[in-house]
């Protein structure tokens, strides 16, 4: 998939998983005709999805960890995609099982730990139920 179709099924979800903030994002994103500036946009959007995330939005934090495991918008980092996700997930953010295991078999053990310490360390943080 190129970066362009990630851009528009991105576009789409935010919306709908994020209410206003997502309307904005999505708008941001959606309005992107080439792909000149893409880079800058998409880590705009990061740091959209981070602060939301950080504030407990359990779809920021899903979106946040699938942003780490593409690569868009921050490094892409599986220990922080599990993470994120797993942060998700402990807020009834449905749909993860499948993702959090695959992810999990992929890492090395020490990277495995790394992934279920910040987990831990996330959910502390940033649920909010």
């Amino acid at each position: 998939m190129d970066a362009r179709m990630r851009l528009r099924l991105i576009s789409r979800s935010f919306p709908r998983a994020m209410g206003r903030s997502g309307v904005i994002l999505g708008l941001v994103i959606g309005s992107m005709v080439s792909l000149e500036g893409v880079a800058e946009e998409i880590d705009d959007a990061a740091a959209l999805l981070r602060a939301a995330a950080e504030q407990g939005n359990a779809e920021a934090q899903y979106n946040l960890g699938l942003m780490y495991l593409e690569g868009l918008g921050v490094k892409q980092d599986n220990a922080e995609a599990y993470a994120w996700i797993r942060t998700a997930a402990a807020q009834g953010k449905g749909g993860t099982l499948e993702i959090r295991a695959t992810l999990l078999r992929e890492m090395t053990s020490s990277q495995a730990d790394r992934a279920i310490r910040l987990a831990r360390e996330y959910r502390e943080k940033y649920v909010t139920r």
